[in-house]
This record gives C-alpha cells, structure tokens and sequence, in this order.
C-alpha cells in the first residue's frame, strides 16, 4: 500500500504558550509517515527552546533570525520539504488524532484532487462550535469570488501539483494571504474541496489582531473583493463597497437602503456571470441562493420582524435560481 511521506509546515513566532500541545497533536497523528518543519520566526521568547527539546527525529527545525511573518516562514518550509503531501498547522491549534490519515486517504482515492481542506472546532473562548465549509470544487471556486471558504491550517495539498506556483504565498499580500493564494490557485484550475468533519481545533484568543491591524487586514479584504468583482465587469462606488462587502462578511444590520442595494448587486453579479460564463451558472446560482438567503434573514426577519414576508421572499429566490442550484446549495452548506 501506498505510503506517502507527509510535510507539516508550522510558522512559530513568540508560540510558548501553546507550540507544544501543537507539537504534540502532530507527533502522536494515527499516520506516522511525517516530516514537521517547524520555522521559528525570530521568537523572543521561549518557543526555540520548546522546540528544541523535542528529540523526535522527524521534526526539522528552521531559524529566521528576525521576524519575517508568515508568508515567508510558510514558503520557507516548503521550499524545504521532502514530501508529497504538504500539510500545515498553526502554532496554536491542534490536530486531531486522525486528520492526516484522513486526507491522505481522500487523495489516494481522488487522483485529481491538488488541495484538500476541512472542517474545524473552535475553542478558547466560550463553547467549542463545529464549523465546516463548502465540499464542491465548482462551488467553492465560485464561492472564492466573494469570500474565502477554505481554512488555511486544516489544509493539505499535492507538492507536484502547486510546484510551478512557487512561492506559493505572495510576499506583496497583507492579512489575507490565504485567501488570495485560493482564488489566485483557482483561476489556473487547481482542483479544491474540503471534507465536512473538523480535521483541527482552532484556537481563538482575544490578542489574536489588534484593533489598528483589524483595520488594516479590513480594509485589504476591500480592495481584494473589489478586484474580484471587477473580473465579472461590475464597479462599485466606494460607499456601496463598503456597505455590500460588510454584508459578505456577515458584520451589517440591514435597513430598506441596504437590502435594495445588496439585492440589486446579487442579481448584477447573477446577470453578470450568465453572459461572461466565467463560473458554471449552476453552481455560481447555488452560491446566490447562500447571499440571498443571508440577505433575507437580516432584512425580513432581524430588522422587519416579518416572517411571512421572508417565506414569500425565499420562495421567489427558489423561482428565480431554479431547485437544481438549490440542491447543490443545500449540498454543500447542509441548511435543511
């Protein structure tokens, strides 16, 4: 049986507090063909030494002598790897015990698949909660387009597929590098999915941004999603961006004003696409009826308090995307 050497990747700056469980939770993985390279990424404090004492000797320990950030760390390591698969793993989450076997397992029955993410439980901060993501390459493809469905540390991804993409991370992005090396991957026909069960628990603190990098990674997001609108033909006011992409990201209350504008939007971006056919128009319609419904529930019934009016509002999204986009939708978000 095939055994394929496995390359976890971990970028460790001032981690002390948490690196080892995260060491641990990959040392003790069910499926043991596995190199961790672990970037110490100009610590200050003690997360060199934790580190260092680990003798496993399938740990490989790189040094950057000042804080580089993530994105080099990143590349760093898997410019350094060995194996066929690359996987990665925060500092401060956990494994859980069988999510390597679990993705090697899906890849050796799906030769077509580069990139494989999954689902996560978050802890830390009250009640752990199961969160998963979208499972259908062709949704999740259109789902990148307004907002990122792929969490980074549940990832793992074929090394011979992703080569002539190197650096995989780019050095120019700020915050949301992930979510711009997605949908970067995306437009050259990398094959995603994510499984629906956790593979990590990950870890939320309140230090994890401060409020001036909040700002920043925000405002990075923006300019991020109107480039991508751009590339269906739509260009958006600045103070309709900032109305409509705090909807995508679910941080709005919506009043008569909005819902027009964000409907209106949807239903461009639905036209839009069905003449330019840049994403298959069955899926990209699933994805409307996520933003559709999401638009529904805030208007008719946080702001309105009108239950009837949002059943006639879904029933007319259901008449206007067809019951086969609904299928998919159901599929991959698992709402009924």
């Amino acid at each position: 049986m095939h055994n394929p050497l496995v390359s976890v990747i971990m970028s460790a700056f001032n981690a002390e507090a948490f690196i080892e469980e995260a060491i641990y939770s990959i040392l003790n993985q069910t499926y043991k063909n596995l190199e961790l390279i672990i970037v110490n990424d100009g610590s200050t404090d003690r997360t060199a030494d934790i580190i260092q004492k680990f003798k496993d000797s399938r740990i490989v320990f790189l040094q950057n002598n000042e804080n580089k950030g993530n994105i080099f760390s990143r590349n760093l390591a898997i410019a350094e790897a060995k194996g066929e698969f690359i996987a990665i793993l925060d500092s401060d989450d956990v494994a859980l015990p069988n999510r390597l076997e679990t993705q090697v397992n899906h890849f050796l029955q799906h030769d077509d698949m580069d990139l494989l993410g999954g689902g996560m439980i978050s802890f830390g901060l009250g009640d752990e909660k199961t969160i998963t993501f979208p499972t259908d390459y062709s949704y999740i493809q259109a789902f990148l387009l307004f907002k990122n469905c792929i969490a980074q540390p549940t990832i793992m991804f074929r090394l011979e597929s992703l080569k002539k993409y190197y650096p995989l991370y780019q050095n120019h992005i700020y915050g949301p590098e992930d979510y711009e090396t997605w949908f970067r991957l995306s437009k050259q026909k990398i094959r995603f999915a994510n499984l629906k069960i956790p593979l990590i628990k990950y870890r939320l603190s309140t230090d994890q941004i401060s409020e001036r990098n909040k700002a920043k990674l925000q405002e990075r997001q923006r300019q991020l999603f109107v480039e991508r609108i751009q590339t269906l033909g739509i260009n958006l006011r600045k103070t309709d961006v900032e109305i409509i992409h705090r909807f995508i990201e679910s941080r709005i209350e919506i009043n008569d004003a909005d819902f027009k504008l964000i409907k209106h939007f949807l239903d461009h971006a639905y036209m839009a696409n069905r003449k330019l056919k840049i994403y298959k128009q069955t899926y990209f319609k699933a994805v409307l009826y996520f933003f559709y419904l999401r638009l529904g529930k805030y208007y008719f019934l946080q702001y309105k308090k009108k239950p009837l009016q949002f059943l006639n509002y879904f029933a007319a999204v259901v008449y206007m995307q067809g019951l086969k986009s609904f299928y998919i939708f159901n599929r991959n978000e698992k709402i009924f």
